[in-house]
């Protein structure tokens, strides 16, 4: 176990004292892919862990899907592969349940040698863009909904992927069963240990809820007045499903379409504004219940979201399978359009009263 009288911070200390098993820990952040990249260190490099005396090169997170480095703007072979500093994001340090040998795990963000926020790091893309919401006095609330597959280890004889055999029955899932409580049942403990690591990393999940395909699921996560936070505890979600549920020998995957005549998976965003006084902008001012009024500053956050959604795309769906998703008839937007309480728009506005008032962009 490392010196924790003198290097490393009072909580971290804390930490250790709270886990006194743990051989290893890992350094992770989230490329452009989305998808978790790190080291793992001895715990005995604690203390330089979170002191900030890391390094590892910045193109690590312009790499492909398959980890792939392609010198984007001469980054990465043109330039010799410099290094960045690595730094600890406060508050992140967390113990990682599944793991086979006692782990902890911190989020890191990279700087340049002076200091500044490395450019291409997604976390800063998006402190940049919060930074430009608060000059406007507001302060963003967000939640996120996450739709996956569990999925067979077994692939079919094609190699594709194949629904997981239930738990309770023995039987091949099939057929929709939307909100079926039968399914939330068979699979109990592998959403209960996902939860149970959630809560081990701070994250607070909502409600879980059966798709409309065979081994899909969703499992919510509450709103944040911190996107910065709410982003970080995203990533690391899909890091703690993943992993978890190949203790319970099956796999998952957030992919967009991972059968083609099934529903697809998505990603949908709630999200409104506060004001200074904690108001949401949002709201309309004479709202009656069961009435579907927009208020003006609604209207031009709509109208703004629609304006961009085309170049936005490129963002939204990424790759060629995102687009598979796109289909009438399946809850998904095919259209630049919006609607209150309706699942085939692209921005829907749930139902509530004005505190709730919130665009969900599916």
């Amino acid at each position: 176990m490392p010196d924790t009288s003198s290097n490393i911070d009072q909580d971290a200390a804390a930490f250790l004292a709270a886990h006194p098993k743990l051989e290893e820990i890992d350094v992770i952040y989230a490329d452009l892919c989305g998808l978790m990249r790190g080291k793992r260190y001895p715990i005995k490099f604690l203390d330089k862990i979170m002191t900030g005396g890391l390094a590892t090169p910045g193109s690590v997170f312009l790499l492909d899907a398959v980890g792939e480095g392609h010198d984007p703007l001469g980054l990465g072979f043109s330039d010799g592969d410099p290094d960045c500093q690595v730094k600890v994001i406060p508050g992140t340090l967390k113990p990682v349940p599944w793991a086979s040998r006692p782990t902890a795990q911190v989020l890191a963000t990279f700087q340049e040698a002076d200091g500044t926020p490395y450019y291409f790091e997604p976390r800063n893309v998006l402190r940049r863009v919060l930074e430009r919401i608060s000059e406007l006095k507001l302060r963003p609330v967000v939640a996120f909904e996450l739709e996956f597959y569990l999925i067979d280890r077994e692939k079919t004889d094609a190699g594709g992927p194949q629904p997981p055999v239930s738990p309770l029955t023995g039987k091949r899932m099939a057929g929709t069963q939307v909100y079926g409580m039968a399914e939330l049942d068979a699979y109990g403990d592998i959403i209960g240990d996902i939860t149970d690591a959630c809560a081990a990393q701070g994250i607070k999940t909502g409600a879980i809820t059966k798709e409309y395909a065979p081994g899909q699921f969703e499992i919510n996560l509450e709103h944040l007045d911190d996107p910065l936070r709410a982003a970080d505890e995203c990533v690391l979600f899909k890091r703690i499903i993943k992993n978890v549920v190949q203790r319970h020998a099956v796999e998952a995957t957030f992919m967009a379409k991972p059968y083609p005549l099934t529903a697809g998976s998505g990603l949908h965003l709630h999200c409104s504004l506060l004001d200074e006084e904690g108001q949401n902008v949002f709201a309309e001012e004479d709202y009656q219940p069961g009435q579907n009024k927009t208020s003006d500053t609604l209207r031009h956050a709509i109208g703004g979201i629609l304006d961009l959604m085309g170049p936005s795309m490129a963002i939204l769906a990424p790759n060629v399978n995102s687009y598979r998703r796109f289909a009438p008839n399946t809850y998904v937007p095919v259209t630049r359009s919006w609607a209150h309480e309706n699942r085939s728009v692209a921005l829907r506005i749930p139902s509530g009263g004005p505190e709730a008032r919130r665009i969900e962009h599916r």
